[in-house]
């Protein structure tokens, strides 16, 4: 089994020049002759992850696996890391986004310093939103609770009805903020919103450990690679995953953490809706996922009694 540095795995859907983007930025970083990049395509019905597989065929680091069904985030990414560590001996593994792009250069050198000062299990970079000027990790400092769960499915509710109204002018607000965020006018707007607002998170200034880390990039080491044939739980679609992996590290006593001198850009650009469709199917969508984010929540209680036990309020 070759012995390399870090296995790179991308899920791909649909925009396959999102995906040669962050594939470019990563083969530009220094130390990276010793690694390799592995690109899932999650069944992209427009041929894209077949044009990349075309496109990359004489790169010997890069390899394109073409799922035939989408499986979401979770499965797509499993898909992934199992084919790595069929073949590979990896020092790390780095799930990113297709819409986030490596930037600092020296990311592998800093990356291998952090986990000799703090060997760790999971970790996961700053993560820099560049037109809205906001760091989205981590999440949150500490594993979410039972309660905190049952007052994100209320506030889910509360989110549905409001959706499900034929005219909201703060629904509306925000469908016009979704599908114009792009254009120069409103990106200075927001950034301008976000330097006189106080800053929701602070916490991405230190280093912490605990901490619920943001999916866009995540970073697994050896330590986790060797005892676990699954990087995520195949229990969702799209939401949630971040909460199962900070339970399961709280449960087993795995070290998670978050290090604010690593850091990756997250263009953001692969997840919008409002900027293709009209206000009423903007709102069905967000209904949708709203949905989908409580099934998740539910599950994710479950699995907290199950893991915890009669420590309900654990930290």
């Amino acid at each position: 089994m070759k012995k390399i540095d870090v296995c790179f795995i991308i899920l791909h859907y649909m925009d396959q020049n999102l995906t040669e983007r962050t594939v470019a930025s990563i083969l530009g970083l220094n130390d990276i002759h010793n690694s390799k990049i592995v690109i899932v395509d999650n069944a992209s019905s427009n041929g894209s992850g077949m044009e990349l597989k075309k496109l990359y065929e004489k790169n010997n680091n890069i390899e394109v696996v073409i799922s035939d069904i989408n499986g979401g985030f979770a499965t797509g990414n499993n898909l992934g890391y199992q084919l790595c560590k069929s073949k590979y001996d990896m020092d790390f593994v780095i799930v990113v986004n297709n819409d986030v792009v490596f930037e600092q250069k020296d990311f592998i050198r800093v990356l291998y310093q952090c986990y000799n000062i703090e060997s760790f299990f999971i970790a996961g970079p700053d993560i820099f939103v560049p037109h809205r000027s906001c760091h989205q990790s981590p999440i949150l400092t500490q594993l979410r609770t039972v309660k905190d769960m049952e007052k994100a499915i209320q506030d889910g509710e509360n989110w549905i009805y409001k959706y499900s109204k034929k005219f909201s002018a703060t629904m509306y607000r925000k469908w016009l903020v979704e599908k114009f965020r792009d254009c120069k006018f409103m990106v200075k707007l927001i950034q301008i919103y976000r330097k006189i607002r106080p800053q929701r998170n602070i916490e991405w200034k230190k280093m912490k450990e605990g901490a619920v880390l943001f999916g866009a990039c995540i970073i697994f080491s050896n330590q986790y690679c060797k005892i676990n044939d699954i990087l995520f739980e195949p229990l969702t679609f799209m939401y949630g995953e971040e909460d199962y992996l900070a339970l399961r590290c709280k449960k087993n006593n795995w070290r998670m953490i978050y290090f604010p001198q690593l850091q990756v850009l997250h263009t953001n650009q692969g997840s919008t809706i409002a900027n293709r469709v009209s206000y009423r199917e903007f709102c069905r969508k967000k209904r949708n996922s709203i949905n989908e984010c409580n099934k998740t929540y539910k599950i994710y209680i479950e699995m907290y009694k199950k893991m915890m036990g009669s420590n309900m309020d654990v930290q």
